[in-house]
């Protein structure tokens, strides 16, 4: 299967991105924007709304993700439980939402399996390369992957964020490719 690339950004309350950065992503050629959500077990994202709101008024395609604390199935339930309320709460439509681990590694493919099950939305796993190769079974989740790792992709999911904190003019923001079937 043929696949073309689309550049995009991730952002989180943390880089402190503004209105004049996600248009100066526009500007250089970014198509879709992930936004961070929630985090933890009851946590939300602050930015989360305000950037799904800029990300419309720009025509950028709109994907969240959940940062993870999870140290167990029962926390990664909650977690899902947080973010699927956080989602609904907002009231914005998304293409997607993507689970964040890459704090603990126990129990990593259970906890991945656990939030997937229980999120309710579209739904792949974002970790950097050492978490997907050392203590994440992606291949038996049958979910989309995104793949942390510089300076080259050597998993070949759906996405791949390659540079990270890149200063824009106001705040930063972490890049991305997606691959979308042609």
């Amino acid at each position: 299967m043929d696949y073309k690339e689309v550049q995009g950004f991730d952002v989180a309350e943390v880089g402190g991105a503004s209105y004049r950065d996600f248009q100066e992503m526009v500007n250089r050629g970014c198509e879709f924007v992930v936004i961070r959500s929630s985090y933890g077990l009851y946590s939300a994202d602050s930015m989360f709304t305000t950037y799904c709101q800029w990300a419309d008024e720009l025509g950028l395609e709109k994907m969240a993700y959940h940062y993870s604390y999870a140290r167990n199935d029962c926390d990664a339930l909650q977690e899902a439980r947080n973010c699927a309320k956080i989602i609904a709460d907002s009231g914005v439509g998304l293409s997607m939402i993507w689970y964040d681990v890459e704090e603990y590694a126990e129990e990593s493919t259970s906890k991945c399996r656990t939030f997937l099950d229980n999120v309710g939305l579209n739904c792949g796993i974002y970790a950097n390369w050492n978490f997907l190769t050392n203590y994440i079974d992606w291949r038996s989740l049958g979910c989309a992957v995104w793949n942390a790792q510089t300076p080259n992709d050597d998993i070949g999911g759906m996405m791949w964020q390659y540079e990270l904190d890149v200063p824009i003019i106001d705040g930063s923001v972490d890049l991305d490719i997606k691959r979308v079937p042609v």
